[in-house]
């Protein structure tokens, strides 16, 4: 979001962001049907080599993207593990966030419960996982 802030008219910001959060969402609720159709047609092989074609494409197009401008202090404060440790900091002071993350991770375990019972157990052909992804992606949105 920085960086399209730093890029975008101030005028069309909003815009930018809320088309770039529905594009992720989109994603979310797309890619298993895709993923799924992928690996049904071309097995695991053509599913893994398109996901390296995918990795190199986004690569390719994100070297394309302008620089960001940050600040010194921001990049040795700000690295992945810090953010981690503040976010589990804050989680800890908070007893409603508590309770959304052990009801989130409850509802992952089902879920993945839930797939691996009707494909293991019942015996649903890998065909039809794309749907069941699908509307788990679309719950999470």
């Amino acid at each position: 979001m920085k960086i399209i802030r730093q890029h975008v008219p101030q005028d069309y910001v909003q815009a930018a962001i809320a088309f770039s959060q529905a594009l992720m969402s989109l994603f979310i609720i797309a890619g298993p049907i895709i993923g799924t159709a992928v690996y049904a047609s071309f097995g695991i092989t053509g599913s893994l080599i398109s996901l390296l074609v995918i990795f190199a494409l986004s690569g390719i197009v994100l070297s394309f993207l302008p620089k960001a401008e940050w600040s010194a202090q921001e990049v040795t404060q700000n690295d992945m593990i810090s953010d981690f440790k503040e976010g589990i900091w804050f989680i800890q002071g908070r007893n409603d966030l508590q309770i959304l993350l052990l009801i989130f991770s409850v509802l992952a375990f089902g879920v993945g419960l839930v797939l691996f019972l009707i494909t293991d157990r019942v015996g649903l052909a890998k065909e039809h996982l794309q749907w069941l992804t699908t509307f788990a992606g679309s719950a999470n949105e």
